[in-house]
């Protein structure tokens, strides 16, 4: 359940009562909880979460029987006022997640770099562990080519 929808759902009904009524002085526009709960298709416990906000901005009110718009109730309607907060709230919890997400392909990113890496560096010292033994024994051959040598000029 989005409570900024409901709300926005909840003006909508009581605007739309208002808008089929008579206007007159000695009448309200009102529309009763029943009502309210099945067009919300929500309970009381959940009307109680809906209505709170609207009823300290004195956009909606109380009658005998059930809950009408007032003209503040209706600018807010009209503006899509709680349409709007709910996106903004939408954009900024996907800001987050992305947020969220690209700092963690991030740092996956640098571990694999890392690693393959230091699988690099692994390899070529293992490389340059194989030159250096070719370049001792190439230095042994020579000392003994040397060592003949001598040799056979004396």
């Amino acid at each position: 359940m989005n409570i900024r929808v409901k709300q926005h759902n909840l003006l909508k009904l009581l605007y739309n009562k208002y808008q089929s009524s008579d206007h007159s002085i000695n009448k309200i526009a009102d529309v009763d909880f029943a009502t309210i709960y099945k067009q919300l298709d929500c309970t009381q416990p959940q009307y109680l979460l809906i209505s709170p906000k609207l009823i300290t901005e004195e956009e909606v009110d109380f009658s005998g029987n059930g809950m009408y718009i007032t003209p503040k109730g209706i600018i807010s309607y009209s503006d899509k006022k709680y349409v709007k907060e709910y996106r903004a709230n939408l954009i900024s919890r996907t800001k987050d997640y992305l947020g969220i997400s690209l700092s963690i392909v991030a740092i996956m990113t640098g571990v694999i770099t890392t690693t393959i890496s230091i699988k690099n560096i692994s390899s070529n010292n293992k490389q340059i562990e194989r030159l250096n033994q070719k370049v001792y024994e190439l230095e042994q051959r020579n000392k003994a080519q040397d060592s003949l040598l001598k040799y056979n000029k004396k």
